[in-house]
């Protein structure tokens, strides 16, 4: 059996770097989602792929133990930060004690890549939420090799990447995991088809989704100069987003969007939180901080005198973020939005597929005018 048999691939591309002969290619499909494809001819039915496919061959999760809001008490990390900063916090803290830290990053030419962190100006490449998926097909032989020579590791990623890097060594002993809170992936191509086209692609050097609670797109070049903003309002690509307009197949059927989780901690943002006095918080970003194993709890208390930390309970944090309880929904706008985007291009095909949506912003901007 080899990974052709898959019907929900995530994306990881780990069969690929842990194919012995190397016959396994990457191609797009109609939405620039990257896929595996095997040379059959070349394949010799070793079995390697299907037992390293999170989706295949799925591993077993953690059931959360404990439950905290979270945030930076020094407001440093928390205001460079989507939520309260505890991703941040732990990671530096990670590599303070000599171990190696791997998450997503902007890379140009323009995408989006898992990296390899040993200090805090690599770290800060991983600040903010991305809402794209991240390649993370040169990162597995890497993070092999740090783990064979018995390096601590800390892997951050979606539920289904930080499941692919539990496959990539055998003793993972020394391998520290936090999977992210995830509504569900779209391609960078859907990113990149959502641009003017008078954005010179190659100039930019970074790309921000929001900044804390406000959502807007940011792209900067060198200099940390801003050389194009579109807020929410005005935003096709985030409009689609987060109506789950464009992710991968798998993301409708994600076997990790649930209570049970694959990281020894998992992070995203707390909302909703049902005490007045935490409330008043939430616009500067709280972090929803969930442990789920002894490796976890490790984590959190070297961020201990650094972080506000206050107990809470799954309920309420799963009342508050969807995606613990179950994945994104695939609705019949997905199947409009493959037909119209052939045809119209990005943004028309969104708006085509969200026709409430549309109707609602033109009126908002009639209204501004």
């Amino acid at each position: 059996m080899n990974i052709n048999a898959v019907e929900n691939c995530c994306g990881c591309l780990l069969c690929k770097e842990l194919c012995p002969k190397k016959c396994i290619s990457v191609v797009k499909d109609d939405l620039g989602h990257l896929n595996p494809r095997i040379d059959t001819e070349m394949c010799i039915d070793c079995g390697i792929c299907a037992k390293s496919c999170p989706e295949m061959t799925p591993i077993s999760l953690n059931e959360i133990s404990e439950v905290f809001a979270g945030w930076d008490k020094e407001n440093t990390a928390r205001e460079k930060s989507s939520s309260g900063g505890a991703a941040t916090l732990i990671a530096l803290k990670f590599v303070e004690g000599g171990g190696i830290v791997y998450g997503c990053a902007f890379v140009q030419p323009f995408g989006f890549k898992h990296i390899r962190c040993t200090d805090h100006e690599s770290l800060e490449r991983l600040r903010g939420s991305k809402y794209v998926q991240s390649d993370t097909q040169e990162c597995w032989n890497l993070l092999r090799a740090d783990l064979k020579e018995d390096r601590n590791v800390l892997f951050i990623g979606t539920p289904c990447q930080v499941a692919a890097a539990k496959r990539t060594f055998r003793n993972t002993e020394n391998l520290y995991t936090i999977d992210l809170i995830c509504h569900g992936v779209p391609s960078v191509d859907m990113l990149v088809n959502s641009l003017p086209k008078k954005l010179n692609k190659d100039e930019v050097s970074n790309v921000t989704f929001r900044d804390s609670t406000n959502f807007q797109l940011k792209f900067f070049a060198p200099g940390n100069n801003v050389i194009y903003t579109r807020p929410l309002h005005k935003d096709w690509y985030l409009k689609g987003f987060f109506t789950a307009l464009y992710y991968r197949d798998s993301c409708y059927n994600c076997k990790y969007a649930q209570g049970n989780r694959t990281g020894d901690i998992t992070l995203g943002d707390f909302w909703g939180i049902n005490d007045c006095c935490i409330a008043k918080e939430e616009e500067k970003g709280i972090s929803a901080i969930i442990i789920n194993s002894e490796k976890g709890n490790i984590l959190l208390s070297s961020i201990n005198g650094q972080a506000k930390l206050l107990k809470r309970d799954s309920v309420e944090v799963k009342k508050g973020n969807k995606q613990l309880n179950h994945p994104s929904r695939k609705s019949i706008r997905t199947r409009l939005f493959k037909t119209f985007i052939k045809v119209f291009g990005f943004n028309t095909a969104v708006k085509m597929s969200l026709p409430e949506i549309a109707i609602k912003s033109l009126i908002t901007g009639l209204r501004k005018k």
